[in-house]
C-alpha cells in the first residue's frame, strides 16, 4: 500500500513538473507574441509620425496650400 501510494506522489509530481514545464513555455510565448505587437505598434507610430511631418512639403503640399 505505501509502495503504490509512493509511486502515486512521484507520478503527481511529474505530472507537475510537465504543467509547471508547459506553463513556462507559454508565457515565453505570450512575451514574443507581446514584444512583436509592440515593434509593430513602433513602426506604425513611426510611419505615421514621418508622413504627417511630410504631409505639408512637396507638391502635394503645396496643391493643398494654393486651394
Amino acid at each position: 500500500m505505501i509502495v503504490r501510494m509512493e509511486a502515486e506522489v512521484e507520478g503527481l509530481r511529474e505530472i507537475l513538473e510537465v504543467e509547471w514545464k508547459r506553463a513556462e513555455e507559454l508565457r515565453q510565448e505570450r512575451d514574443r507574441w507581446a514584444s512583436a505587437l509592440e515593434a509593430s505598434q513602433r513602426q506604425i507610430t513611426d510611419l505615421t509620425k514621418k508622413a504627417e511631418s511630410v504631409s505639408g512639403r512637396g507638391f502635394l503640399g503645396w496643391l493643398r496650400r494654393s486651394a
